[in-house]
């Protein structure tokens, strides 16, 4: 953007302030802002093909510029190239270092050796009236079959202790904000164990919507290359939601790759809430009525007649896992 900036000149908007752009920290210099009291509205100029600003959470999505045709590579020594626009203004949360939300902040985290078991990360959620739900989930890596030990305080108080066996965990909760100064209180996340890692979180007033990726779901993968988030599904995968009394609109956007054709369906602990066919791909709403949703916490699971274990199909792959739909989005928000 250097150049552009000079070709404007005097007509750039007026700002208060230009925060460094450190290289693969560059969300970490938002987070000194906040931290030492900055309270403007931020604009952060990314990169389409980064995914750390998965580490913040804001009410507002981000204008996406992108160039309107299909052969990128005509222009690609284009500047400004494709950009994503956002506007930070009082977010609801945001974390530091050491969190593994995506695969790319994951790498970071590993690079700089920084994790729950290497010391407590930090995340700060801003400050509300009234019971948080907070979740968080991850993974325990490490090969040894033992349990690791994950604790978490708010503003320096204990408020859950979560025992990860090996492999994959979530957790769900409803907290109190302690009383502070500020407008964020601090959450600390650490472990007795280096290999566990914090691959979800979120944190929000009881009232809304929050949801988790719990039994029967793959890790997150990405493509530095598109910068394509996606997750695999198995033959049965649940999600555990927090729905608050409301409807529910679940959002599904993927592919399959074990046949040309996959019936799907949705299902709740009281009812079938869809099904439908599938091709190569696909999307598709569901909206899942508050009636079928009557718990302080509710398990949605996804069942996929098509899925596969690329062991079985590729003589050089050892994967062993079941791969169902691969899904660029599955999400949960409130239905009205």
């Amino acid at each position: 953007m250097r150049r552009p900036i000079q070709w404007v000149g005097d007509k750039m908007p007026k700002l208060s302030g230009h925060l460094p752009a450190t290289p693969k920290h560059e969300w970490l210099e938002v987070v000194k802002y906040w931290n030492t009291g900055g309270r403007g509205p931020v604009w952060f100029v990314g990169d389409p093909l980064r995914s750390d600003l998965a580490l913040i959470r804001g009410p507002r999505r981000p204008v996406l510029y992108r160039w309107p045709f299909r052969f990128k590579a005509m222009v690609g020594g284009a500047r400004p190239d494709e950009l994503d626009w956002h506007v930070f203004d009082a977010p609801d949360w945001y974390l530091g270092e050491g969190w593994s939300i995506t695969p790319e902040t994951a790498g970071v985290a590993a690079e700089d050796r920084r994790g729950p078991g290497y010391g407590a990360i930090s995340g700060w959620i801003r400050r509300s009236p009234g019971p948080l739900t907070l979740m968080i989930g991850g993974r325990n890596l490490g090969a040894g079959g033992l349990p690791a030990h994950v604790h978490v305080s708010l503003d320096g108080a204990n408020v859950v202790d979560v025992t990860a066996q090996p492999g994959f965990f979530l957790h769900m909760t409803t907290v109190a904000l302690p009383a502070g100064t500020g407008n964020y209180a601090e959450i600390t996340v650490q472990s007795d164990s280096q290999q566990v890692a914090i691959e979800q979180f979120d944190a929000q007033p009881a009232r809304q919507v929050v949801y988790g990726f719990g039994e029967g779901w793959n890790e997150q993968e990405y493509n530095p290359k598109t910068g394509e988030l996606w997750r695999w599904s198995s033959d049965r995968s649940a999600i555990r939601v927090r729905s608050a009394g409301r409807s529910v609109a679940l959002s599904l956007e993927g592919e399959i790759e074990a046949a040309s054709t996959s019936h799907v369906v949705v299902r709740t602990a009281n009812a079938v809430a869809a099904e439908f066919d599938v091709g190569r791909s696909f999307t598709r709403t569901v909206i899942i009525p508050s009636a079928l949703l009557p718990g302080p916490e509710d398990t949605i699971t996804i069942e996929t007649s098509a899925w596969y274990v690329p062991a079985e199909t590729r003589w050089r792959s050892r994967d062993r896992r079941r791969l169902g739909l691969k899904l660029f989005e599955c999400s949960i928000t409130p239905a009205s």
